[in-house]
């Protein structure tokens, strides 16, 4: 791995910190000092007190005398393991650094399955970020990950010590709490439900159907070519719009540039 841009991160982050601290430049625009969100909702028919859910359970959080139920506290990457595996007569491999560790589990066959996935997938990019040709081939192929039996013994210990990096490091990640509503189907019963509008769907079967399509990008190019979506599966096959890159495409068409009325410039700049 090229150390360069670490060195060059340690080098420059005091230097910015500081400009930060005595220029302050915001991050977001300010809303206006007059602003105000009214909270003016009508009741709900069966009032209730909201609670995140995380594998199955209440996420309950604690800081000293207050407590909360709708926060999700640490999302670590190692609670997803299967917390019944070698209690359930699966056997446990030694060898397998997810299998070996020795913290937290909340998990189940399910959620340690969908964290393997997520690991293969940053492990393949970071194996192609060590340009190894004994790792990665001419076409981008990292022969470890897509044929475990093929991998070389280095191989083999990069990725345990890979893997045990993300399972260590990521024990005190902060859940982002964005779908925390979603967890419970309470919220959804008691709440969300009012927050459908209501009323007669003239929209077909066949409707239907291409709507779904549109909204996952894996079937872009099934839609019907006439279709006003049809041209953005370009972009999720092949990662460029038009036969350009984004950069280019950006520029080149107009469906894609800034309006001209839009300023784009950030208040408080040097």
């Amino acid at each position: 791995m090229n150390p360069l841009p670490q060195i060059m991160t340690l080098a420059t982050a005091p230097v910015l910190y500081l400009v930060n601290v005595f220029t302050r430049i915001p991050v977001n625009a300010s809303p206006d000092s007059d602003w105000r969100i009214y909270i003016n909702a009508p009741a709900l028919k069966a009032p209730f007190k909201p609670k995140a859910v995380r594998f199955g359970a209440v996420s309950i959080v604690e800081d000293g005398e207050h407590r909360s139920d709708f926060n999700e506290g640490f999302d670590s990457p190692s609670q997803a393991l299967n917390k019944d595996k070698g209690s359930d007569g699966a056997p446990l491999n030694p060898n397998d650094p997810y299998d070996a560790w020795q913290g937290e589990r909340l998990g189940t066959v399910q959620t340690e399955a969908a964290q393997r996935y997520e690991d293969h997938a940053a492990l393949r990019m970071l194996a192609r970020r060590e340009n190894r040709r004994d790792w990665v081939d001419k076409d981008g192929n990292v022969v470890g990950e897509d044929d475990p039996s093929q991998a070389s013994v280095e191989y083999e210990y990069w990725r345990k010590d890979q893997i045990n990096a993300i399972l260590r490091q990521g024990v005190d990640n902060n859940a982002t709490n964005h779908s925390t509503t979603m967890t419970n189907a309470e919220h959804a019963e008691k709440a969300l439900a009012y927050d459908v509008a209501i009323g007669l769907c003239y929209l077909s079967e066949e409707d239907l159907k291409r709507l779904r399509v549109a909204a996952d990008w894996r079937f872009g190019e099934d839609l019907n070519p006439g279709d006003p979506a049809y041209p953005y599966a370009e972009y999720f096959a092949e990662g460029v719009m038009r036969k350009q890159p984004l950069s280019d495409w950006l520029k080149s068409d107009p469906e894609a540039m800034m309006p001209p009325k839009i300023v784009d410039q950030r208040d408080g700049l040097l």
